[in-house]
């Protein structure tokens, strides 16, 4: 079952790594730039519940890279929220922006990291019911 919230001191090493290695099997074109903003955002993932059959998430804007906060040149919102249905159909949007539109049809890394988190829990569950 999904947490809420994932702690750096609560992350488990091994299952954080298979959970990476799933998301890179279910998206191999995508780059390690990719993949790494996903490892970088996971501690700012809120996971809200289901909401119509899906999980629904919110992303905080402001993340680290390095353990630098870069922000993100100025925009004023804090968080993106993230709908997935399925690998296929998902949604973040960043709820009042310009362009908002844009992000319902590509895969951004926001939408990566709510994979990752997920992947994180289905693994930890997996490893619990043994």
């Amino acid at each position: 079952m999904l947490q809420s919230q994932l702690k750096s001191e609560e992350i488990n090493a091994d299952v954080f790594i298979k959970a990476t290695e799933m998301l890179r099997l279910l998206f191999p074109h995508f780059s390690e730039g990719w993949i790494k903003q996903c490892q970088d955002r996971i501690l700012d993932v809120e996971y809200l519940g289901k909401e119509k059959g899906a999980d629904v998430f919110h992303v905080k804007r402001n993340f680290k890279f390095d353990g630098e906060d870069k922000g993100e040149r100025g925009k004023s919102w804090s968080y993106r929220k993230v709908i997935l249905r399925s690998k296929t159909n998902h949604w973040c949007s960043d709820m009042f922006g310009p362009f908002s539109w844009k992000r319902r049809k590509e895969l951004c890394s926001h939408i990566g990291t709510c994979i990752l988190f997920r992947f994180y829990f289905q693994i930890l569950e997996s490893l619990e019911g043994k």
